[in-house]
């Protein structure tokens, strides 16, 4: 319903014929707050332009805070200034601990997620709970700028790989090709394709997840209705990619390989795209035709008249101040809180001297393999193993690699095997969790141009094994606050698993050595807290 010039009197009473100069104290705790966590956030900042820059799959980003501020501003005549709310100290306080939980275990989603909160938390500030209301669902839009973290988007890239593979192999055997599918390569006898990461259809969904959520939203039909194009975005997406990989296959067995690279490669990616945005396009208008029998124009618009109702709550004077001044107290705290952690004393254990670590463990032998100064200086690690393994009763060689990192707070972690392993170019088959002698361990089976090897892998966080990469960021957020260290290591083993060769045996080699070295690395990691 339109607002009348009552309700907006009424509101502002609550404002008590606040002008510019009343409204001082509120601009400049939103300045504060913004400065805060801007200089809280900067590395997360950075990291999301670096984002944005290089990852087509996200580099619709720069688009998404003007798409907002657009919506936004389709409300200025819906909303009106409020006495400060307490909502703005609720959501303040959860932004401040998203940050602070952020910055101490790396974890740049967080601090980034904060953000959000953070704009929310000023809307509220400003225009009380009923603005925020009205602006929740276009200020949400701005989660779809903020960047999968790796281990999440190699999980999903991985699953996309291999459906989109299976899917793209019954198309073209549809076609009447010969096809044979392995893991992610599709041998068509003469010519094998293999579906790379850039080609699991992760840079068509995530960019069509956001233009889904902003159709949902423009549409002001049924909620049921909504929700269905949301997310029909991923089964149209995983078709439509797939269908691009048969055409691709089809093209190759007549024309050549040529046309699977270069222009027409790309040309046809942003094709598929359109048809994507099309197809979606035209589900939105089947489902208002068949459901409502409407014409789709008449729900069309980012505000409706029902969106637009705002309901003004009258504040008293010292409920106002109180809130005004929490997000002042909250911003400072942060700060505070902040400033501590990235400049705090870190104890930093002795220097491990991983060059004398034995190399005869039970049957095995094992031979030193230095990394290049390059490679060594890039990983930003303080000392490492690279060993190759043999074993009398083991004629296939196992590798054993340790990364270890005195200060994780310094932007430098281990890299998680999820994502160095695809970024190697090799593509993860299966991975699993398995106990071998009451230790969690990662299991991976990886696989590249034909050749495949078994990978275990976990991590020593000061004396604590830990499996879960996640377990591992509590387990650094804890024992940095508690005992102010975040050293840790990488621990991983490596073996090729050969064509005529059982994965049992590759299995009982890996069990074989890690119960030998398990014991023994610890004695070159630092000790417990």
């Amino acid at each position: 319903m339109p607002i009348s010039h009552d309700m907006k009197s009424r509101a502002l009473k609550g404002l008590n014929g606040a002008g510019f100069k009343t409204e001082i104290p509120r601009i400049f705790v939103s300045m504060w707050v913004l400065f805060v966590f801007t200089y809280l956030s900067f590395g997360a900042l950075l990291e999301l332009v670096r984002r944005w820059s290089d990852e087509p799959e996200y580099g619709h980003g720069w688009l998404v805070p003007f798409i907002v501020a657009y919506l936004c501003a389709q409300y200025r005549e819906h909303v009106h200034r409020q006495p400060p709310s307490a909502m703005a100290v609720v959501l303040m306080i959860v932004a401040s601990l998203m940050t602070f939980i952020g910055m101490v275990s790396g974890l740049f989603l967080l601090v980034q997620l904060a953000l959000v909160i953070v704009i929310m938390a000023l809307v509220a500030l400003w225009l009380g709970v009923a603005g925020l209301r009205l602006l929740l669902w276009p200020l949400g839009f701005l989660i779809f700028c903020i960047p999968l973290p790796y281990v999440i988007e190699v999980a999903f890239t991985a699953k996309l790989q291999l459906l989109s593979s299976r899917i793209a192999v019954d198309v073209i055997r549809m076609m009447g090709i010969v096809v044979y599918l392995s893991g992610n390569v599709i041998d068509l006898g003469l010519v094998k394709l293999q579906v790379v990461e850039a080609c699991s259809g992760l840079r068509y969904l995530y960019p069509l997840m956001s233009l889904g959520y902003l159709a949902a939203y423009c549409y002001q039909g049924p909620l049921w209705i909504r929700g269905i194009i949301f997310v029909a975005t991923i089964p149209i997406t995983v078709v439509l990619n797939s269908l691009r990989i048969a055409v691709m296959a089809w093209l190759v067995e007549h024309f050549g390989l040529a046309v699977a690279e270069g222009f027409f490669h790309d040309f046809e990616g942003w094709l598929i795209f359109a048809l994507c945005m099309v197809l979606l396009a035209l589900l939105l208008w089947a489902l208002n035709a068949i459901f409502t029998r409407h014409s789709i124009w008449q729900y069309l618009g980012v505000t409706s008249s029902e969106s637009v109702a705002y309901t003004a709550r009258s504040i008293s004077r010292p409920r106002s101040r109180a809130a005004l001044g929490g997000v002042a107290l909250l911003s400072a705290l942060t700060l505070i809180a902040g400033y501590a952690v990235a400049h705090r004393q870190l104890v930093i254990p002795p220097a491990v001297h991983m060059s004398s670590f034995p190399l005869e463990w039970g049957d095995w032998r094992g031979e030193h393999r230095p990394l290049s100064t390059g490679v060594a200086e890039s990983l930003g690690i303080d000392d490492y193993l690279f060993i190759n393994f043999s074993a009398t009763k083991a004629q296939v060689p196992v590798n054993f690699y340790v990364a270890y990192y005195a200060n994780q707070r310094a932007g430098q972690s281990p890299h998680s095997p999820k994502v160095c392993i695809p970024g190697g170019g090799w593509q993860i088959e299966t991975i699993t969790r398995i106990m071998v002698q009451g230790q969690a361990v990662n299991r991976v089976v990886i696989a590249r141009q034909g050749v495949k090897q078994l990978v275990y892998y976990g991590f020593m966080e000061r004396g604590q094994w830990a499996a879960d990469e996640y377990w591992r960021k509590w387990l650094l957020l804890k024992d940095f606050l508690v005992y102010g260290r975040s050293d840790g290591a990488l621990i991983r083993l490596t073996t090729p698993l050969h064509t005529q060769e059982r994965i049992e045996d590759a299995d009982a080699r890996l069990t074989d050595l890690f119960i030998h070295l398990r014991v023994g690395i610890t004695a070159y990691l630092p000790a417990p807290p």
